[in-house]
């Protein structure tokens, strides 16, 4: 499969004041797979090449599998084990192949070595990480809530991106309203939940003032927006 030549750079949003500092994508990462998830940002390749920039890792060969294999079955979550990253890689892939449709060699290698982690992750999250994780942030969400006794009222989810999409779907007992920076964001999601789930009490907020008004009157609110400074150049969720 031609792994010693692949490369994972990795940046882990944790790591506070070191942020990437590019004007854009370095010329040699433009046609690598990207993922930017909530706790970090990802490029997979074929090239010898090391990013030299202290708030980065790169990996090779085998390295790299190994680390993105561990990404993708979720031991480097700050969840361990939990589900949503390996969703997320899966449908950053299909993206990225549809966008790079190529017969290059590179590419063609590239996607072995995906369709390698999609199944290798399958398998150990089958047999060995069935009492260790396999929860999405959701779910853990509402078994904290569901912990803390009855509830009954509104709840207000502030974001709209990843995060809010994968515990949106755990707050539709009760009328759900959903506020985002970008309102725009904030109704596509909430027209995705109600393609989802018809019957759901869900709305969106269209601006600051409303938001204002419903904080008066829920019971709770949920915050689901990433602590994080997007680097300049590179697209956010």
């Amino acid at each position: 499969m031609g792994l010693e030549s692949l490369r994972v750079i990795h940046f882990s949003k944790a790591e506070g004041s070191l942020r990437p500092d590019f004007g854009s994508i370095p010329e040699f990462l433009e046609h690598s797979f990207y993922l930017n998830s909530c706790q970090r940002m990802l490029w997979v390749d074929f090239n010898s090449e090391k990013l030299e920039d202290p708030g980065f890792q790169t990996f090779f060969g085998g390295d790299a599998y190994g680390f993105l294999l561990k990404v993708a079955a979720g031991l480097e979550s700050q969840v361990a084990g939990e589900t949503d990253i390996f969703g997320q890689i899966k449908e950053t892939w299909k993206k990225f192949q549809s966008s790079h449709l190529s017969d290059s060699s590179s590419h063609v290698l590239l996607s072995q070595v995906f369709q390698k982690l999609f199944e290798d992750t399958k398998e150990i999250r089958t047999h060995y990480m069935q009492n260790l994780g396999g929860s999405s942030y959701g779910s853990l969400l509402r078994k904290l809530l569901r912990e803390k006794g009855p509830f009954d009222g509104a709840t207000l989810l502030i974001g709209a991106g990843q995060l809010a999409e994968s515990v949106a779907p755990y707050l539709l007992e009760q009328k759900l309203y959903v506020s985002n920076r970008t309102p725009e964001k904030a109704f596509d999601l909430v027209s995705l939940i109600k393609k989802q789930n018809p019957q759901a009490d869900i709305h969106s907020v269209s601006c600051f003032n409303e938001e204002m008004e419903i904080l008066n009157q829920v019971a709770r609110v949920i915050v689901a927006v990433p602590v994080e400074i997007p680097p300049t150049g590179f697209d956010e969720n």
